[in-house]
């Protein structure tokens, strides 16, 4: 899963307001798909390729990055619809956080880092907010440490690792939920519909 990753947190770069995508009552413009591959050339050159993408001026990347965009989109959709929030100092702290893992400067004029730094505060709030009421009980964490062997001192490890397997597990099928729920709300404007 590409989190790396919200639609309404990239603006139009280039001043193209003009729709490429929808997703329920949220739109995806062709300003903002030239932003991220705007972005890809960037990294190109900085990095002197983009491994996972190849040439960023290619269909495919156009295609990933439009798929991206929308996904970012119905997060942000979703966020929306659970009174989910995103302050504009939570996408900063982010962005701050990625450069100092990364060794880097900060890229607060770089749109779709931008975005990408906002996608990623939406999902860890989405995240936190799906999972919140998911527990291990004793007699799981138990049933583990018989099956695996492992000695009772390895109890709060044998937890945190049933807790975090069962988080995912919530996640990943929330996010199918999401994706069955608005599959029907999401539409491409001609010439843009993603294909293989």
């Amino acid at each position: 899963m590409l989190l790396g990753a919200v639609a309404a947190g990239c603006g139009a770069g280039n001043g193209d307001d003009k729709p490429v995508a929808f997703v329920a009552d949220r739109v995806v413009t062709k300003g903002q798909l030239e932003a991220g591959l705007e972005h890809l050339r960037e990294e190109e050159k900085r990095e002197g390729h983009t491994p996972e993408l190849g040439d960023p001026d290619s269909r495919a990347a156009r295609n990933h990055v439009l798929v991206l965009l929308v996904y970012r989109a119905q997060l942000d959709e979703a966020a929306a619809r659970l009174h989910i929030d995103v302050s504009d100092e939570e996408v900063d702290a982010r962005i701050t956080e990625l450069a100092e893992s990364k060794g880097e400067e900060e890229e607060q004029e770089d749109e779709f880092a931008r975005s990408t730094a906002r996608a990623q505060v939406v999902y860890r709030k989405l995240y936190d907010r799906v999972t919140r009421n998911v527990r291990v009980s004793d007699a799981e964490v138990n049933k583990y440490l018989r099956a695996t062997g492992l000695p009772q001192r390895r109890r709060a490890a044998a937890r945190t690792k049933l807790l975090a397997g069962k988080r995912s597990k919530a996640m990943r099928l929330w996010i199918i939920e999401n994706d069955r729920r608005l599959a029907p709300r999401i539409r491409y404007a001609p010439g843009y519909v993603p294909v293989g």
